[in-house]
This record gives C-alpha cells, sequence and structure tokens, in this order.
C-alpha cells in the first residue's frame, strides 16, 4: 500500500505546486483591467498609452512610485508592472488605435 501511496502523494503536491505557481502569472485578458482599475484613477488612458515604450526598468520605478501614492499592494503593484513590460497583447487591448 505505501509503494502505490507514496506517488499517488508525490503527484498530488506537485500539481498543487504547479498550480500555485500557474496563478501567479498575468494573463493578457487580465492585464487592461488591471491597468484601468489601479492607474487611470489618477492617469487618462492616452497617457499610459503614450509611455508604453519606456524600458522596463523605469516601468518599476514609476509603479513603485504611484503604488506607493496609490496605496496599492505590492501583488498589485506587480501585476501592473508585468502587464506594462511584457504583455504584448494586453497592450493592444488597452491602446488598440497605438502603433507598434
Amino acid at each position: 500500500m505505501h509503494k502505490v501511496l507514496f506517488p499517488a502523494v508525490l503527484a498530488l503536491i506537485t500539481l498543487a505546486l504547479a498550480s500555485v505557481s500557474i496563478g501567479k502569472e498575468t494573463s493578457d485578458d487580465a492585464c487592461p483591467g488591471a491597468i484601468q482599475t489601479n492607474c487611470t484613477t489618477c492617469h487618462d488612458t492616452a497617457r499610459i498609452c503614450a509611455k508604453l515604450d519606456t524600458p522596463g526598468a523605469d516601468w518599476t520605478t514609476t509603479v513603485r512610485i504611484m503604488g506607493e501614492r496609490g496605496n496599492l499592494s505590492a501583488e498589485v503593484q506587480e501585476t501592473v508592472l508585468t502587464c506594462l513590460t511584457t504583455s504584448a497583447d494586453s497592450k493592444k487591448q488597452l491602446c488598440p488605435t497605438q502603433t507598434p
């Protein structure tokens, strides 16, 4: 019984850990909403779209400062940063008239 139980438990643990890491990824579908919810309270979308070519390191500083001003959690700041620096599809959804 132990020979069967151990691999089954190990498989369940592996699946659980995989689902946790998958849950931390930011989907392209979630990005426009995250930016709309957390950034457009103070900034209009046109301003954000005009700055989308900003290098990632600059976004890191900007998101940290804006996050502190807006009392955004570290998790929300990380989501917004990921959306602004890596998600081309979400940029197209947020700024459909902007040319690449």
